[in-house]
């Protein structure tokens, strides 16, 4: 294993203050119980958790946004709900 290899990378991004899991898309979707094509969709047109574009085609999401995301959807009732949206 070379040491840019990223099976070599991981374990230093795990000590970076502030770090967490990086989560594919599929992963990603599974924690939330949506669907993949959901969490591109909130990527385009907004709304959706922070993202981690690593390139152009891996996108990684970070457990803390997913969490922070959904206690920021968290409603009491429906009228709060719509209140919220945009």
């Amino acid at each position: 294993m070379t040491p840019s290899s990223p099976a070599s990378i991981a374990p230093e991004l795990s000590s970076l203050p502030g770090s967490s899991v990086l989560r594919n898309e599929v992963q990603a979707a599974a924690l939330l119980g949506v669907s993949p094509r959901a969490l591109q969709k909130w990527r385009v047109t907004g709304g959706g958790p922070q993202f981690v574009r690593l390139s152009a085609r891996c996108i990684r999401y970070r457990d803390q946004d997913l969490a922070s995301w959904t206690q920021g959807r968290s409603c009491r009732s429906t009228s709060e709900y719509a209140e919220s949206l945009p």
